[in-house]
């Protein structure tokens, strides 16, 4: 049990792919052998009774996978443990129709330029009081354009 959950935690299982059919679920994995990393990955899957947790079976290409229990499936079901209390196996919310974009609308309205906050006006010290970066007065009296543009003139001034 200790190398198989030293497998999972050193990253050796790879992504878990599932497929429901008539009566159960099976989740397929590789697993990247511990003592020789460079060799071809063991291929490792399980079938679970749909609707339930029980395992039906499970199968992985090394040597003492032909007898249905290994360290390496067991590497797969912690991962599979760990993606389902983590709550990775619920679909996301780009899957889901008309999901994706609910959270992040809010209503705009339009603001004069003096009015709107660009950056973080305050901060909080170590002792919990606000200290203010831009005091009110320059917000109100900013204006965006360059210097010799502020001054009215016949050349930016627009007579109709």
């Amino acid at each position: 049990m200790q190398k198989a959950y030293s497998y999972y935690q050193s990253g050796f299982v790879g992504p878990i792919t599932c497929h429901v059919a008539a009566k159960a679920v099976f989740a397929r994995a590789s697993v990247t052998p511990s003592q020789s990393i460079r060799d071809p990955p063991h291929s490792v899957w399980v079938a679970f009774s749909l609707g339930t947790t029980s395992i039906l079976t499970s199968w992985c290409s090394c040597t003492a996978g032909y007898s249905e229990s290994c360290n390496h499936v067991m590497a797969v079901l912690y991962k599979m443990e760990y993606a389902s209390v983590m709550g990775y196996n619920k679909p996301s919310c780009t899957s889901l129709p008309s999901e994706w974009n609910q959270l992040t609308r809010r209503e705009v309205r339009p603001k004069k330029i003096t009015d709107i906050s660009f950056a973080q006006h305050c901060r909080r010290t170590e002792a919990g009081t606000e200290v203010e970066f831009y005091p009110q007065i320059i917000k109100q009296e900013y204006d965006p354009r360059r210097e010799n543009e502020r001054i009215p003139n016949e050349q930016n001034v627009s007579v109709k």
